[in-house]
């Protein structure tokens, strides 16, 4: 005889089974701040335009920045993400990447203070 807590009987397969995840809408925390601590570098030109290198550990590393890589990654990183909620995931890691571009293509600044003229006449004046 077996005892009471080995019996055969009892639920179904189907009822031990664990509900089925539903996909999640809303970006996780750690998504949210591996988007915001993602850098950015320019590696150059070719064919296609500019190469920009994403380092992101949260996502695997580094790698050339593609739009189908980053919607690749991400979904690997986190399986339960909704498709509407990895494309905001992938449009906010864009939106920093234009942020970074824009700064990098921002001319610099160059003080016009005629103060400023006259200490680097006179820094570099020879007498």
């Amino acid at each position: 005889m077996l005892p009471r807590f080995l019996s055969l009987g009892g639920r179904s397969a189907s009822e031990r089974r664990p509900p089925a995840s539903t996909p999640v809408t809303e970006l996780p925390r750690i998504l949210q701040l591996a988007i915001d601590g993602a850098r950015f570098v320019a590696r150059g030109r070719d064919d296609d335009g500019e190469r920009i290198a994403v380092f992101c550990n949260e996502l695997g590393g580094a790698w050339i920045y593609d739009r189908a890589e980053v919607v690749r990654r991400i979904r690997k990183r986190f399986p339960d993400l909704s498709d509407d909620a990895i494309a905001v995931a992938a449009r906010c890691l864009e939106n920093h990447l234009r942020a970074y571009l824009r700064d990098v293509t921002r001319p610099a600044h160059k003080p016009k203070s005629g103060l400023t003229h006259w200490a680097q006449g006179w820094a570099t004046r020879q007498d």
